[in-house]
C-alpha cells in the first residue's frame, strides 16, 4: 500500500475527495431548502417572514459576535486564539 504522492491510492483519494465534495454540496442545499421550507410547511404563510426572521437571528447574532470573540481571545491568549482556530468549522449557509 503506497501513501500519499502517488500509486493505487492516489485515484482513490481523488474519488473520496469528490464524493465528498458532492455530498457536502448536497447536504447544504438539503438545509438551504429545508430552512425555508419547513417553516412555511408547519406555521403557513401567514407573517411567513416575520417567521423566517425570527428564526434566523441567533445564528445572524452568532455570525457577527464570531470575530469579536475571536479577536479578545487572541488578545487575552495567543494559545486560546489557536484553539478556536482548530476547533472553528464555517457553514456556509448562503
Amino acid at each position: 500500500m503506497r501513501h500519499a504522492g502517488g500509486g493505487d491510492d492516489a485515484g482513490h483519494s481523488a474519488w473520496t475527495a469528490g464524493l465528498f465534495a458532492v455530498g457536502y454540496g448536497l447536504s447544504i442545499d438539503i438545509n438551504t431548502i429545508s430552512r425555508c421550507a419547513v417553516p412555511f410547511a408547519l406555521f403557513g404563510p401567514v407573517d411567513y417572514g416575520a417567521r423566517l426572521r425570527r428564526i434566523a437571528a441567533p445564528s445572524f447574532v452568532a455570525e457577527v459576535a464570531a470575530p469579536i470573540v475571536y479577536a479578545a481571545a487572541a488578545g487575552f491568549a495567543r494559545a486560546g486564539a489557536l484553539a478556536l482556530s482548530m476547533l472553528y468549522r464555517h457553514e456556509s449557509t448562503r
